[in-house]
């Protein structure tokens, strides 16, 4: 079982909720953060399960648990020959991640920065809010 990342309802560029009176803040704050209980499995179980020997292509967008998802692959990482992932680099959530993050998981695997097809940038701050990225294996 597992969660979702909260927002961060106190970040300071991501989202803008000064400008909310008290009493609607609250109530705005408590219906963006319900927490939701969800069934999950390990990558690894699945690859076992299903007797795969080797993946194209693996697209993650999890909202700040890219990392997590990766470990869930375990060793089984080096059965795939590229992965397309989701960076958040800013704090809209109570957690981020940065490139060391996905990179320490995905190096002993030999996974390289392929490319780096998505940029978003904030309008309010001009800072990078998130990347899409694309790791590809250095022998595939």
């Amino acid at each position: 079982m597992s969660g979702l990342y909260k927002l961060n309802t106190k970040s300071q560029d991501s989202i803008n909720l000064k400008n909310l009176k008290k009493d609607h803040k609250k109530k705005y704050v408590n219906q963006l953060n319900k927490f939701y209980i969800l069934k999950t499995s390990m990558m690894k179980d699945y690859i076992i399960k299903n007797k795969i020997n080797n993946i194209d292509l693996v697209k993650i967008d999890t909202q700040g648990n890219e990392d997590n998802i990766l470990k869930g692959f375990g060793k089984y990482l080096k059965k795939i020959k590229i992965i397309v992932l989701e960076i958040m680099l800013y704090d809209i959530y109570s957690k981020k991640l940065s490139f060391f993050d996905i990179e320490k998981i995905l190096r002993p695997y030999g996974f390289e920065l392929y490319d780096i097809s998505h940029i978003s940038k904030n309008p309010l701050n001009g800072r990078t809010d998130w990347v899409d990225v694309v790791y590809k294996r250095s022998n595939s």
